[in-house]
């Protein structure tokens, strides 16, 4: 089998079914310098997938070094792999174009995680913004912030009495203002869920954490 694939990439000659003909290769070379490229290529990746599949890696890490050894080592052979839906198919071609495609196709895939990193941060960003507020016990609610500024006073459940200048609130503030409180409500009360046993501060910790890992990993 071996044989046979050499031969397929022109490194054999000759028509023996097994081993090489005792012709040198192409260019007077020797075996070893025309087969040695590729037997080393073979023999990297094939120690590569015995130490992965005894160490139980994941698929994923199995298929990266499979493509790895598409992108690196066939590729520096002149050697295209293209990946189809059913079986893999190749070619020869200029090592360098193959280099070079080799290069874009990392480029857009690292702009591409760029930018799904981009996004989780600016969700982190937003989550960790709305939950500073949400925090705020909804009895606190209208003392707190710029709302403080608002009200003169409070009834037993921190709802506005009066206003800044000490007039009683108009039908349409307490409207409002009872809106406002129950949308804070419920905000809140998703946040408790979201914490759970951990508390909303180390949640909160948390969601710091993660937006300074995501930034480091931009910065890098």
């Amino acid at each position: 089998y071996v044989t046979k694939m050499l031969r397929v990439f022109g490194v054999v000659q000759g028509n023996e079914q097994v081993g090489f003909s005792d012709g040198a290769g192409e260019g007077g070379a020797s075996k070893e310098d025309t087969i040695g490229p590729f037997v080393d290529a073979f023999v990297d990746f094939r120690e590569t997938i015995r130490n992965a599949v005894k160490s139980k890696a994941a698929p994923g890490e199995v298929m990266q070094h499979c493509d790895d050894v598409r992108d690196t080592k066939l590729a520096a052979l002149g050697i295209r792999v293209e990946d189809g839906a059913g079986s893999s198919v190749w070619k020869m071609d200029d090592p360098e174009v193959i280099r070079k495609e080799v290069e874009e196709k990392r480029q857009k895939a690292a702009e591409a995680a760029a930018k799904k990193i981009k996004a989780k941060l600016d969700k982190l960003n937003t989550d960790l913004t709305k939950a500073q507020t949400s925090k705020i016990p909804p009895a606190e609610f209208f003392k707190t912030g710029a709302n403080a500024e608002k009200w003169g006073s409070y009834d037993d459940k921190g709802m506005p009495a009066t206003t800044k200048q000490g007039e009683p609130l108009s039908k349409s503030q307490q409207k409002s203002a009872a809106k406002e409180l129950k949308n804070h409500q419920k905000a809140h009360d998703k946040l408790v869920s979201a914490a759970g046993e951990q508390g909303i501060e180390a949640y909160l910790a948390s969601l710091q954490q993660q937006i300074d890992e995501l930034q480091a990993n931009m910065d890098a």
